[in-house]
C-alpha cells in the first residue's frame, strides 16, 4: 500500500517537492520503503491504500479497494476509483471524485469553517488570505465538515453527515439521512420542531433539517424524522371537574389537605383526572377513561374512589363541537365478596369501595363478554372486575420466570409483601403495568412493565403474555426498548394481531419537554436480545394545527405534558390521544394546572388495522334493541337477526329466549344481552352473551354455547347452568349455581341466600351470604370460598377427586366438611398440617387444603359421612 512518509525540509517543516511522496508496503511479511523525487501523481493498487500528495498540484488516484487519499497544498485531482473511499481535499482548489462505492469527503483537515452542498457538487471556504476557495465534488455520498462552524447540505441519495465540531448547519435534503455524532445519545440535549432538530452537545449547537437518524460513536442511532401529524379533533376537560362521591384529597399523607397551586383538599367530590387508559364505550362516540390512583402516591389518595368515567368529548373539528367534555356515567370498582387476600381501606365496609391507597391502577382492557382487566403497578397485579366494576378474582401476581416458579413473583416497593417485610422489590416504583393490550379477539392480553425487572437491561421493559380463558399468565412476548433509560411508556393499545402503538415519554413538561413520542411496535420482528422492532409514527411535540382547532392563534400545537398515558386507534388514519393531568400537581400547558386534553390525531400513514379493532367494529356490534310482550314470548338472537350484539327485552309473562343459534360472527361473538323482566323466564345463552333474569325465578343455561357467558339471575329462585369459561351471579335468592357439566373454568357467585353450587373441575365459586351447599366433581382443583353463613363443603361425592380442591374461609365451629358415598367415618380421615394450612386426607388420595386452618382445632364435629 501507499503511504504518507516523513520527508519534510529541515527548514521549514513542510514536505519537501523534491522528495514528494514515499512508498512504504508489506512484501511477504518484509517492509518495503520506496523514495519518491519529482514525482506528481500516484495511482494505488486494487488494496486499501492511504495516498498522501504534497503542497505542489498532485493527481492521487486510490484505484480499486476502500482507500484515504489525502490533499495538502496546490490544485490537486483525488480519485476514489473502486471502493468506498474517504478523499480528504487540502488547502487548496481540488476536484475531488468518488468514484464508484459510498465515498467521503473528509475536511476535517481544512483549517477554515466549510459550505458543503452535494446538489451542487461544491465545497467552500474563505482561506487565511481572505481568497474563496472553491472545490468540485463528484460521487461524493457523505460529508465530514471541520472543527468550525460549517454549513453542510446532502443531495437526494442517502447520505451520512457529521459537522466535525462547532456550532454547525447540516441539511439532509432528500433521501435517508444519517448525521453522525462524536459522543454517545446521552451526552445530548435534543429539539425536535417539525424537519428541524436542534442538538447539543459538548458547548455546540448543530441545527439539523430533514435529518432522519442521529449515529453515535457507541453505535446507537436515534430518529429525529418526524412524521407528519395532523390534529383533527380537540376538547378538553376543565381540571376542576367533580364527579359525585365523598370528598377526595383531605389527607396528603401527613394528616394535612392536599394542596398545590391553589387548589386545597378536601375536594368538593371526586375529580375526574389521572385518565391512565381508554377503551371504546358505544357507538354514538364515548369512550371509557380510567382515572389512576389519585394524587400520585399511596399514602396521599386513600380518599380517592377508584372508577372508569364514560365520558363523551364534543371535538373541534372532527365534530364541528364545542371543545366541551361531557362525563355520563362511571363505574366503580370494588370488592365486596372480599377477594383481595390483603387489607384494604375500606376494609370493614360492607361495598369495599377502591381507593388509590390499595392500588395504582394504569391500564384495562374491556373483554370480549364485558369483563374490565386492569393492570396495576403497586403489585404489580392483573385485576379482574365485571361488566359493572365487582372483583371476580383475587388479584393475580407477576411471574418473576418462567416456567414460574410458585412465590417467585415480580414485586414493587408497594407490594404487600414487600411492605410487610415479606419479599424484597425487584421492579421500582410506579414501574408496574402502565400498559396492557390485547389481542383483536381480547383472548390474550400483554401486559407491559413501566420499569426494568432488577436484573434486565436499563431499556428493557417486560411484555407479557396472559391467557383470558384460564386467567394466567403464560410467558414473555419479548422487551420494548426505550429510547433512553429514564423515559417511561405511557399506554399500550393493539393495531392488529403483530403491531401495537406504545406512547413514551420522558419526565419533563412545558418548554422542558423534550420527548413525547408514539411508537409502533412489531410482535412478528424480535431481534436477538429479545427487543420488538419499533417504529415512530407521530412526535406529540411536533403536530399540525392547521384549522387553530385549539384556537390559540397558531397552526401548530403541542402536548407537553409530564404524563401522556392514553393512546386509541379510532381507524385506519386517527387515533385518540388523552393526557393524565396530574390534579392538582401538574403544569405543562400553563399558565394554570394542567386540565384533561383529549384530541385526534390523523397520521401520516395508514394502519394495517385489524377489522375487528376500531370505531367502525363498535359500530358493527350495535344493534336495535327488541322488545318481547306482556305474554308468553319465544325470542330468538343470533342469526335471526344479525348475529351481533342482539338486545333482547322479554317483558312479563313465562318467556323462551334463545341467544345461542349463532354460526358466524364478528370477533369474538355477538354479545347479545337479554334482560328476563318480571316472569318466570328460560334463557339460553350462545357465544359472550350477557343473561339478566330480573325478577322471578328463572332458568338461564350457557351450557351449549362457547364460552365467554354471564349469566345473571337477579331476584328471585333461578337456577344457572353454566358452560367451560363462563361466570354466574346467583343474586338475591336460593339459587342453584351448576357447572359441573361444562369442561371447567367457570366462576359462579352465589349472592344472597342460601345457595346450591355443582361443581366440576378447575372451577372458582364464591357463595356470599347465607348458609350455602357445595358440591364437588371429581375433576378437583376447585377454588372455594363459602362466604359468610353456615356453609357445608361437599368435598368428596363417591368418587376421590382427581385433584385437591382448595377452600379459602372455612370457619370450624360454623362450616362443615361432608364426605359422601364412599363409606367413611372421621376415623379414615386424616389432617396434615402445610404451611399454616390443613390437608384433609382418606384413603386412596387427598381431598381438600382448608387455608389458614390448624388442623388441632378440627373435630368429628367438623364433619359430616353419607
Amino acid at each position: 500500500m501507499f503511504a504518507e512518509a516523513d520527508f519534510v525540509d529541515p527548514a521549514t517543516g513542510l514536505p519537501d517537492p523534491n522528495l514528494l511522496l514515499a512508498r512504504i508496503s508489506v512484501n511477504e511479511g518484509v517492509l518495503v520503503v520506496d523514495t519518491l523525487t519529482s514525482i506528481e501523481n500516484v495511482t494505488g493498487t486494487a488494496g486499501d491504500d492511504s495516498i498522501t500528495g504534497n503542497s505542489g498540484n498532485n493527481i492521487l488516484d486510490g484505484g480499486a479497494g476502500n482507500d484515504i487519499i489525502s490533499a495538502l497544498g496546490g490544485a490537486d485531482t483525488l480519485l476514489g476509483g473502486e471502493g468506498d473511499d474517504t478523499l480528504l481535499p487540502g488547502n487548496g482548489t481540488d476536484t475531488v471524485d468518488g468514484g464508484a462505492g459510498n465515498d467521503t469527503a473528509d475536511f476535517s483537515t481544512v483549517s477554515f469553517p466549510v459550505t458543503v452542498n452535494l446538489s451542487t457538487g461544491t465545497a467552500m471556504y474563505v482561506n487565511g488570505a481572505g481568497v474563496l476557495v472553491v472545490d468540485t465534488l463528484t460521487s461524493i455520498e457523505n460529508v465530514t465538515g471541520t472543527a468550525g462552524n460549517d454549513s453542510i447540505t446532502g443531495d437526494a441519495a442517502d447520505n451520512v453527515l457529521s459537522g466535525g465540531g462547532g456550532n454547525d448547519t447540516i441539511n439532509g435534503g432528500a433521501g435517508t439521512d444519517i448525521v453522525a455524532i462524536a459522543g454517545t445519545l446521552a451526552d445530548v440535549d435534543i429539539a425536535i420542531a417539525g424537519n428541524v432538530a436542534t442538538v447539543t452537545i459538548g458547548g455546540n449547537t448543530l441545527t439539523i433539517t430533514d435529518g432522519e437518524f442521529l449515529a453515535f460513536n457507541d453505535g446507537t442511532d436515534f430518529e429525529i424524522a418526524v412524521p407528519e401529524v395532523e390534529l383533527v379533533g380537540f376538547s378538553v376537560l376543565p381540571a376542576d371537574t367533580f364527579a359525585e362521591g365523598p370528598p377526595a384529597g383531605g389527607d396528603n399523607g401527613n394528616g394535612q389537605p392536599i394542596s398545590a397551586n391553589g387548589r386545597t383538599g378536601p375536594f368538593p367530590g371526586q375529580p375526574v383526572q389521572g385518565f391512565s387508559g381508554v377503551q371504546f364505550a358505544d357507538a354514538e362516540g364515548s369512550f371509557f377513561f380510567l382515572a389512576d390512583n389519585g394524587f400520585g402516591a399511596q399514602a396521599n389518595s386513600t380518599d380517592f374512589l377508584l372508577r372508569i368515567y364514560q365520558v363523551d368529548p364534543d371535538f373541534a373539528g372532527a365534530e364541528s363541537g364545542d371543545t366541551s367534555v361531557a362525563i355520563e356515567d362511571f363505574i366503580q370498582l370494588s370488592d365486596p365478596n372480599n377477594l383481595i387476600p390483603f387489607d384494604i381501606i375500606n376494609e370493614d365496609t360492607t361495598e369495599r369501595l377502591l381507593t388509590g391507597g390499595d392500588f395504582d391502577i394504569e391500564s384495562f382492557v374491556i373483554g370480549a363478554d364485558g369483563d374490565i382487566w386492569i393492570g396495576d403497578e403497586f403489585g404489580p397485579f392483573i385485576l379482574h372486575f365485571d361488566s359493572e366494576g365487582t372483583l371476580l378474582e383475587a388479584p393475580i401476581s407477576t411471574p418473576l420466570n418462567f416456567p414460574s416458579i410458585p412465590g417467585d413473583f415480580v414485586r414493587s416497593p408497594f407490594n404487600p409483601e414487600v411492605l410487610a417485610g415479606a419479599a424484597t422489590a425487584n421492579l421500582g416504583a410506579s414501574d408496574g403495568f402502565e400498559g396492557l393490550a390485547f389481542s383483536p379477539d381480547r383472548n390474550t392480553l400483554y401486559p407491559l412493565l413501566e420499569g426494568p425487572v432488577t436484573g434486565d437491561p436499563a431499556t428493557a421493559l417486560r411484555i407479557y403474555e396472559f391467557d383470558v380463558p384460564s386467567s394466567s399468565f403464560t410467558g414473555l412476548v419479548g422487551f420494548y426498548e426505550l429510547e433512553f433509560a429514564a423515559n417511561a411508556i405511557g399506554d399500550f393499545t393493539p393495531i392488529n394481531d403483530n403491531e401495537f402503538l406504545v406512547i413514551e415519554r420522558d419526565n419533563l413538561a412545558g418548554s422542558a419537554a423534550e420527548f413525547k413520542r408514539i411508537y409502533k411496535v412489531d410482535f412478528s420482528v424480535i431481534d436477538a436480545d429479545g427487543f420488538v422492532e419499533k417504529e415512530l409514527i407521530a412526535d406529540l411535540l411536533s403536530i399540525q394545527d392547521p384549522n387553530d382547532l385549539n384556537g390559540d392563534g397558531a397552526t401548530s400545537f403541542d402536548f407537553p405534558f409530564v404524563t401522556i398515558e392514553d393512546v386509541l386507534v379510532i381507524d385506519e388514519n386517527t387515533i385518540i390521544v388523552a393526557n393524565d393531568n396530574n390534579f392538582p400537581f401538574s403544569i405543562g400547558r400553563g399558565p394554570d394546572i394542567d386540565n384533561n386534553e383529549i384530541i385526534l390525531l390523523e397520521l401520516e400513514q395508514p394502519l394495517n388495522l385489524d377489522p375487528r379493532l376500531g370505531q367502525e367494529a363498535v359500530n358493527d356490534l350495535t344493534s336495535e334493541p327488541v322488545f318481547g310482550t306482556p305474554g308468553d314470548d319465544i325470542l330468538e338472537g343470533g342469526l335471526n337477526f344479525d348475529a351481533i350484539r342482539d338486545l333482547l327485552f322479554v317483558g312479563g309473562g313465562a318467556d323462551l329466549v334463545d341467544a345461542s343459534p349463532v354460526t358466524e360472527t364478528i370477533g369474538t361473538g355477538p354479545r347479545n344481552r337479554v334482560y328476563g323482566g318480571t316472569g318466570t323466564d328460560e334463557l339460553l345463552a350462545g357465544i359472550a352473551d350477557r343473561l339478566f333474569g330480573g325478577s322471578g325465578n328463572d332458568e338461564l343455561n350457557s351450557v351449549n354455547g362457547t364460552g365467554g357467558n354471564r349469566l345473571f339471575g337477579g331476584d328471585g329462585d333461578d337456577e344457572i347452568t353454566v358452560g367451560s369459561g363462563d361466570r354466574a351471579f346467583g343474586g338475591l335468592g336460593n339459587d342453584i349455581l351448576e357447572a359441573s357439566l361444562s369442561e371447567g373454568g367457570a366462576r359462579l357467585y352465589g349472592g344472597a341466600g342460601d345457595d346450591l353450587f355443582s361443581l366440576g373441575a378447575g372451577d372458582r365459586i364464591v357463595g356470599g351470604d347465607g348458609n350455602d351447599q357445595i358440591f364437588v366433581g371429581q375433576g378437583g382443583n376447585n377454588l372455594i370460598t363459602g362466604g359468610a353463613g353456615a356453609d357445608m363443603f361437599a368435598i368428596a361425592n363417591a368418587d376421590i377427586p382427581t385433584e385437591v380442591n382448595t377452600i379459602t374461609d372455612f370457619e370450624a365451629g360454623v362450616d362443615t366438611i361432608s364426605i359422601n358415598g364412599l363409606g367413611l367415618s372421621f376415623a379414615n380421615v386424616t389432617l396434615s398440617p402445610q404451611e399454616g394450612d390443613t390437608l384433609v386426607s382418606v384413603p386412596g388420595g387427598n381431598l381438600a387444603v382448608l387455608l389458614n386452618i390448624n388442623p388441632n382445632s378440627l373435630s368429628a364435629a367438623n364433619f359430616m359421612f353419607g
